[in-house]
């Protein structure tokens, strides 16, 4: 009996191991299908698709160019060219010698450069939104439109935060530490705690149709290899404390959220609403930090009304 226990413990062992070893090949194999531009402030690396009027898509803490494209398309839809950049500290973008985030936005600025684009739509999503502000702010005459989704920005007396909870406070520690086999066997045995830490409620996982929540899971297993991204997610990991000069923006922005994104950014949301001239707000009841079953409908209408239109 103990013999058979041990032999089926063994079997089992062995087959997650293979599975493991599996998924870190493909995950290794997408990141390169990444392109390296060599600009003047240095190595980005990116990828881009569609075709379109521009958009440069920031991605959040845990991504790179491959979360970046997968959150724009989810917030686009088709009749755009994304161009999604690795962060600094994301896979293969060096993080900047200095700490000022002037670094981060001048690589922005010298992809765009590089690729012979003048004007953009900018997207920021959760950590990405505050690239996406300094962005806009620094860079004005850049900026056709300015998304910015689930923003993981300063809010005052309320912030963005994790959720205060055992499950997400391990989770951060595995994501921290690069620990790529922690964070998958979490995926194969408890994915709805894995996505409550990426934000997402298990009612609003439930409640988002079957095609959103395959892209949950994707983006969930999307995190990986964790090593290629953990020098961007402990940059990321720090508050946000920057006192930017919304009131000085004048490009069109759009903020958008869902009320159960367990990260709080709709305090935050509210507050980029309430400072940036005409700015519009949309708030989604349900969705959580992924905008899991969110509509295209506003983000694609807002571009149209502001001279950028899919296809165009």
């Amino acid at each position: 009996m103990a013999m058979s226990i041990g032999i089926a413990v063994l079997l089992v062992l062995v087959i997650a191991a293979l599975g493991y070893r599996r998924d870190m090949a493909r995950a290794t194999a997408r990141l390169a299908e990444a392109v390296v531009a060599a600009t003047r402030a240095g190595p980005v690396v990116y990828r881009e698709t569609g075709t379109g009027l521009p958009v440069l898509a920031l991605h959040g803490s845990g991504g790179g160019f491959d979360q970046g494209l997968a959150m724009a398309g989810a917030l686009l839809g088709d009749g755009y060219r994304i161009i999604a950049p690795s962060r600094p500290g994301y896979p293969g973008t060096p993080l900047p010698v200095t700490a000022e985030t002037a670094s981060e936005v001048e690589l922005h600025a010298a992809l765009l450069d590089h690729l012979d684009i003048r004007r953009a739509v900018v997207i920021g999503a959760s950590a990405g939104a505050r690239s996406a502000l300094d962005f806009a702010l620094i860079h004005p005459e850049r900026v056709a439109a300015l998304i910015l989704a689930v923003p993981a920005t300063a809010a005052p007396g309320d912030p963005v935060r994790i959720e205060p909870s055992l499950a997400s406070s391990l989770a951060f520690a595995v994501v921290k530490a690069g620990a790529d086999p922690l964070w998958w066997a979490g995926l194969m045995l408890a994915p709805r705690l894995v996505l409550r830490f990426l934000g997402v409620s298990p009612a609003a996982y439930r409640g988002a149709p079957p095609e959103e929540r395959r892209r949950a899971l994707a983006l969930a297993r999307g995190v990986m290899p964790l090593r290629a991204r953990v020098d961007g997610i402990r940059r990321d990991s720090r508050p946000d404390r920057a006192t930017r000069p919304l009131e000085t923006l004048r490009c069109p922005t759009l903020v958008v959220t869902a009320a159960d994104d367990l990260f709080n950014t709709l305090p935050a949301a509210r507050h980029l609403a309430a400072t940036i001239p005409g700015a519009r707000l949309v708030v989604h009841p349900s969705g959580g930090h992924l905008l899991l079953g969110c509509s295209q409908d506003a983000v694609r209408a807002f571009l149209s009304e502001a001279g950028q239109p899919p296809g165009g």
